[in-house]
């Protein structure tokens, strides 16, 4: 297991050991997992920041979806990173 450093600690390894067991997932499919498991779960900041600047992690492409829209939002792009362990 790699050690990590800094802040959040506990939530890195989390993350990382989610991944390597279930390879690829998306930001939202990190975050629901990771909450549906921990009790002291993680915000989406907080998911954001641990990705965005851990270098064990890499960004491996995007998925768009256009969301309609409906009576009382305007229809809307949403784009969601597809993370991966650093090999």
């Amino acid at each position: 297991m790699i050690e990590f450093r800094g802040r959040c600690k506990s939530k890195k390894k989390r993350i990382y050991s989610m991944l390597e067991t279930n390879g690829e997932m998306n930001t939202s499919q990190i975050l629901q997992d990771y909450n549906s498991r921990y009790k002291r779960g993680c915000t989406m900041n907080e998911l954001a920041s641990i990705l965005g600047r851990t270098k064990h992690f890499i960004q491996v492409g995007f998925i768009e979806e256009y969301v309609k829209g409906d009576g009382v939002r305007l229809p809307a792009r949403v784009r969601l990173a597809i993370w991966s362990v650093k090999e």
